[in-house]
């Protein structure tokens, strides 16, 4: 199976949470390497310079977070990959005009839009709005239930 994953599931896997046996064991269930993008890669280092400042996990937890991630990019379980990204955010654009809720940010619209463009099979996502939105798409999504 194809996955896809936001950066719900990617914090679980680099930074230690309850949920992060169940990513890691969702992992094995995929093709690797699962493809990243330049939005990935923006939001993990945005999430360790928040850490970094915010002082919320210490400075261990995110110096650990950070040697996870480049050693997953060294053992390409994670590989770059071209999103295109004028075709995404048009597709972004036009599940946004008929997908409306509340709960679903712009970053959300285009993690699916390039879920489905990269032929995911599935998305891998701990954002409930994601899932439902991914799963309107002919997504599936892990972990099944939250």
């Amino acid at each position: 199976m194809r996955g896809y994953v936001d950066l719900s599931f990617l914090g679980h896997l680099l930074l230690q949470s309850r949920r992060t046996a169940e990513a890691n064991a969702l992992l094995r269930r995929v093709e690797l390497p699962l493809a990243l993008n330049d939005l990935h890669e923006l939001q993990v280092e945005n999430l360790f310079q928040h850490l970094a400042l915010s002082g919320e996990r210490g400075a261990a937890a995110v110096l650990r977070a950070r040697r996870s991630w480049q050693s997953w990019l060294a053992e390409m379980v994670f590989l770059h990959r071209d999103a295109g990204w004028s075709g995404n955010f048009a597709a972004a654009h036009r599940l946004c005009r008929i997908h409306t809720s509340p709960d679903l940010t712009p970053v959300g619209f285009l993690h699916v839009a390039a879920a489905v463009s990269s032929r995911a099979d599935a998305l891998l996502s701990y954002d409930a709005p994601v899932r439902v939105l991914a799963k309107s798409q002919g997504l599936a999504v892990l972990p099944q239930r939250l």
